[in-house]
């Protein structure tokens, strides 16, 4: 089974990161609005990982989707101030 494409995974994480940003620590829950440019970057960094880093140099080199949910659930360690 292959792993969704890039096209597949922006409307979904675009949502997931949204629902984040809307968090109070998030600038009082006003960066919600960047959630589609986060998800796109969180997308290619994945991408650009995967691609970097093939599982057939070191097995224990596989990347999933779920790295892309760890780190939107990482912003949440952060507390962003109101500018």
């Amino acid at each position: 089974m292959e792993y969704p494409s890039n096209e597949e995974l922006t409307p979904v994480y675009t949502e997931f990161v949204k629902v984040l940003l809307s968090h109070p620590n998030f600038a009082g829950g006003k960066m919600a609005s960047s959630s589609k440019k986060i998800a796109q970057f969180l997308i290619e960094l994945y991408s650009t990982v995967r691609s970097k880093f093939s599982i057939d140099d070191h097995s224990h080199y596989l990347f999933t989707p779920r790295d892309i949910t760890g780190l939107c659930f990482n912003l949440l360690r952060y507390d962003i101030p109101e500018a």
